[in-house]
């Protein structure tokens, strides 16, 4: 782009969102698999915050509805084939466990 004899170059977008989906410039899946976890994480507290004392069987209605469609949303596009974000998918699953393993036995 000229303008008055200088160039002007524009500058790509480091990240976009199209469908849900995070895309970043080098194409590698972290920050979807970042953005994933932080938000199955946030509906998580917000199921905690709310309910006092779950059961079990509560428990596995929520999180089938709730929260795992967020981890597995788009998995064939990120598809977790490196071991860190293998790591990132199962420490989010296993706080979450642990969470409601404390919550049961108190």
């Amino acid at each position: 782009m000229e303008d008055s004899g200088t160039t002007v170059q524009r500058l790509s977008e480091r990240e976009k969102k199209d469908l849900g989906i995070y895309i970043v410039d080098n194409l590698k899946p972290s920050l979807q698999c970042t953005k994933s976890s932080d938000k199955a994480m946030s509906v998580m507290r917000l199921i905690k915050r709310n309910f006092k004392s779950i059961e079990i069987e509560e428990f596995n209605l929520l999180y089938k509805a709730y929260i795992r469609p967020h981890l597995e949303y788009c998995i064939q596009v990120w598809s977790p084939s490196v071991h860190k974000y293998k790591y990132k998918y199962y420490t989010t699953l296993h706080y979450i466990t642990l969470i409601i393993k404390n919550e049961n036995q108190s």
